[in-house]
């Protein structure tokens, strides 16, 4: 058996297949972002509507909270695809004074799609994908488009403590309408992404 070091692999922009490279984990990096993946799981799946009797103060702190994951969130994704992916030759292009220039990083990547939610997901859940399910698995997604939300990837256990359950309510950014109102930086440590800063 040969055991490449990167999963060859492709995600959907606009449609079209974009093929990428993704990083094996080692055990600390999977650690990492696991527990990075598991929390953004969780809390999309935790949503409940704002309730129409919301006090001035339970608002002020479901905003701090949602804020507050809102950084997490963007640090994560940023991190992750930076480290983990990187995108084939001639598959991107950037128009820089005239001239097409390829992008190859996933820091790159972010930059050009930073707005795009499903371009975002879509790499992250390939670096789920990849790491975490046999070649069988991955057969069975692969008629899918590859614009698949993070939460409808399928569960893995997460070495380590876990994220505490959480319950709440939704917020208005496109990362923080997903996040519910309950959040501590205990479940996401401040500082940490949950991507190799383990």
């Amino acid at each position: 058996m040969k055991v490449k070091s990167r999963y060859s692999t492709a995600v959907f922009v606009d449609g079209a297949p974009v093929k990428i490279t993704v990083k094996r984990f080692d055990i600390d990096e999977f650690s990492g972002f696991a527990l990075g993946h598991q929390f953004l799981l969780q809390r999309q799946r935790g949503v409940k509507d704002v309730p129409e009797d919301e006090t001035d103060e339970a608002r002020e702190a479901r905003e701090r909270r949602n804020e507050e994951f809102e950084r997490h969130a963007r640090d994560f994704y940023v991190d992750a695809i930076s480290k983990y992916v990187a995108v084939d030759s001639g598959e991107i292009f950037e128009e820089v004074d005239g001239r097409d220039v390829p992008i190859t990083e996933g820091k790159d990547l972010v930059r050009l799609f930073g707005g795009r939610m499903d371009v975002l997901n879509s790499c992250v859940n390939a670096i789920w994908i990849e790491n975490t399910l046999s070649e069988k698995e991955k057969n069975v997604l692969s008629p899918r488009s590859g614009s698949e939300s993070s939460s409808d990837m399928p569960a893995r256990e997460v070495p380590g403590p876990r994220p505490a359950r959480t319950a709440g309510r939704a917020g208005r950014s496109a990362i923080v309408d997903r996040a519910p109102a309950t959040a501590s930086t205990a479940e996401f440590p401040s500082g940490s992404t949950g991507a190799g800063g383990v």
